[in-house]
């Protein structure tokens, strides 16, 4: 596991910023278990970190649980149209998000 992703663990951060750094499998697992735990983080960045779809699927069911994020920046991804599909799906159940962030994804508005 990376230096980034262990002073999460059992702390009260308000804001975590991982923006343009490698975000591997590994860091996205423990950014996952933590946003289903975690009751006091309300700011996530990770624009510029090329997570991909595949993390945003993982991220959204995160989502449909978390109570607390209240902004979460995902600009710069590369998510596409499959990614924003599957998040707009999570956030029918969020009602805490506040300011999403989702400029320079590749998102076209048809299927």
């Amino acid at each position: 596991m990376n230096e980034n992703t262990t002073i999460f663990r059992g702390s009260i951060i308000q804001l975590l910023n991982f923006a343009y750094k490698n975000v591997d499998t590994e860091c996205m697992k423990s950014i996952s278990q933590s946003l289903k735990t975690n009751k006091s983080l309300a700011s996530l960045d990770l624009c510029g970190t090329n997570i991909g779809v595949e993390h945003i699927k993982s991220l959204s069911e995160d989502l449909k649980i978390n109570k607390t994020l209240t902004s979460l920046y995902l600009n710069n991804n590369n998510i596409g149209f499959e990614g924003i599909k599957v998040l707009s799906e999570s956030l029918k159940l969020n009602s805490t998000l506040i300011t999403l962030n989702l400029s320079n994804n590749n998102i076209c508005l048809k299927e």
